[in-house]
């Protein structure tokens, strides 16, 4: 499901996968937010289609909104093609039950005492 969002003062298309292991940016992102990586450390990653990509560094503590929600999420820095970021499993697990309901294109849970909607993106509809 695609989200708007922010991450410093830069407006960001996020992708919440539950098939990816990490929470993941782009370049893109560390630049136009002028974030600095906690630690150096890469690892490869291998992505939908079988190739692996190389992360380069580590973001500890990323303060981002989602449609007015504040959160703290860690990041790695890999190229992505299409999305800003993506937040995976190491995201959704902090979040403990979620709802999804894919025909609306929401996910719901609850955070600090308070029940969240997020709204998906919908993508046009492809004519024939």
């Amino acid at each position: 499901m695609r989200v708007h969002g922010t991450i410093g003062h830069c407006q960001v298309i996020l992708l919440i996968d539950s098939s990816s292991t990490h929470n993941f940016f782009n370049n893109k992102v560390v630049e136009n937010s002028g974030l600095s990586p906690n630690s150096e450390g890469s690892f490869e990653v291998a992505i939908a289609n079988g190739e692996k990509l190389s992360s380069s560094g580590l973001y500890d503590g990323v303060c981002i909104m989602l449609q007015g929600v504040p959160m703290v999420v860690d990041f790695y820095l890999l190229p992505l093609g299409g999305y800003d970021a993506v937040l995976g499993a190491q995201w959704l697990r902090t979040l403990g039950p979620i709802l999804w309901e894919f025909s609306k294109l929401q996910m719901s849970f609850s955070t600090c005492g308070s029940n969240v909607v997020l709204q998906g993106m919908h993508r046009p509809e492809n004519r024939l």
